[in-house]
């Protein structure tokens, strides 16, 4: 069994002030949600890889 897995991050920098920036991000994993296993496990019978993952955030630097 073999498995593509495609996922997908977007990055946007704020420069608020001189002395600040504000990071909009998000991050995505597995979109299709397809069920995978890490060819290299001695668990990869009994454990698959996590399925469909999105993650939003914000990071602020001064």
């Amino acid at each position: 069994m073999s498995s593509i897995l495609c996922g997908a991050d977007i990055h946007y920098r704020i420069q608020a002030t001189d002395s600040v920036t504000v990071d909009l991000f998000a991050v995505s994993t597995n979109l299709a949600d397809e069920e995978a296993r890490p060819q290299t496990s001695f668990l990869k019978d009994r454990a698959p890889m996590p399925g469909r993952s999105i993650r939003l955030g914000v990071r602020t630097s001064f």
